[in-house]
């Protein structure tokens, strides 16, 4: 192999050498200290390469899906146009709280809390150990049959049943309400009691 020219060597080391070291920094590996999300797009403060601590870096999130990660979260930051100051936060994860064990083509939403929707071939799963909320001005499901075991169920409005309901136990009717059910049988587990 032929030597190579010192005026090629001196190009090497004083103009290809800075643009070597400027792209190897242009995707690094981050640690989240903390997170605001009080503006337009989140700020995250983050520790990136060895002592180096950036405030105020833009986390860019996808639409229609927002999170505010704990601290000691990882994530991927980009040096736009490999300028340092100029970074931005994408991709966040923490290991303690992703969920494992997804099956190849599940989906997962979750968080710090326990709670998760999972989509899987078994179908859809949604899992709280504090309180699950629906408000919406209509709900509407359709299924050939559905099964709720709940210890109690309270309605506050009215409710209208277009088909036959069976009731297993007894059922107890408000001040007012009228006796005008017909039983399927007569047996003794099943009563209509008025208050």
């Amino acid at each position: 192999m032929a030597a190579r020219h010192p005026v090629i060597d001196q190009i090497d080391k004083f103009l290809l050498d800075p643009i070597r070291r400027e792209a190897r920094l242009i995707v690094t590996r981050c640690l989240i200290n903390l997170i605001d999300d009080s503006e337009d797009i989140q700020l995250a403060q983050l520790d990136g390469l060895d002592g180096e601590t950036r405030d105020e870096i833009e986390h860019f999130q996808p639409f229609g899906l927002a999170s505010n990660v704990p601290a000691g979260s990882e994530g991927v930051l980009l040096s736009v146009g490999a300028v340092r100051s100029h970074g931005i936060l994408i991709n966040c994860g923490h290991r303690q709280y992703r969920l494992t064990g997804l099956a190849t083509g599940d989906v997962a939403l979750y968080d710090a809390h326990g709670q998760s929707v999972m989509l899987t071939a078994a179908g859809i799963r949604i899992s709280s150990a504090v309180a699950l909320q629906m408000d919406a001005p209509e709900v509407d499901i359709t299924a050939n049959s559905m099964s709720i075991d709940v210890d109690q169920v309270n309605f506050s409005g009215s409710v209208s049943i277009s088909n036959n309901l069976t009731v297993d136990g007894n059922s107890v009717l408000g001040e007012g309400a009228t006796k005008a059910v017909k039983l399927s049988d007569d047996s003794p587990a099943t009563q209509v009691l008025a208050k």
